[in-house]
């Protein structure tokens, strides 16, 4: 059993997610700040085919767990060092 998948996946001419992963929108940031970044998951979320979106990027707290009522997660790639 495979997982269905597409990069680039549109949503609509301005909405394109960077992966589409069985309904949950993925997108992968380098810089730019979180609250930026959550009005764009908002509005992948807004969409019926969406199920849940996961936002990857450098670091990051502060994410909330449901973005309008969808599961959302945070994956950051750098730990912080103490």
């Amino acid at each position: 059993m495979g997982l269905s998948y597409s990069r680039e996946h549109r949503l609509s001419n301005s909405d394109i997610p960077d992966f589409f992963v069985d309904g949950v929108a993925i997108e992968v940031k380098v810089r730019g700040s979180l609250d930026v970044h959550l009005r764009q998951l908002k509005r992948y979320a807004e969409y019926e085919a969406v199920t849940g979106t996961i936002l990857i990027m450098p670091k990051g707290t502060g994410m909330p767990d449901t973005i309008s009522g969808k599961p959302a997660a945070l994956i950051t790639l750098w730990r912080n060092r103490l």
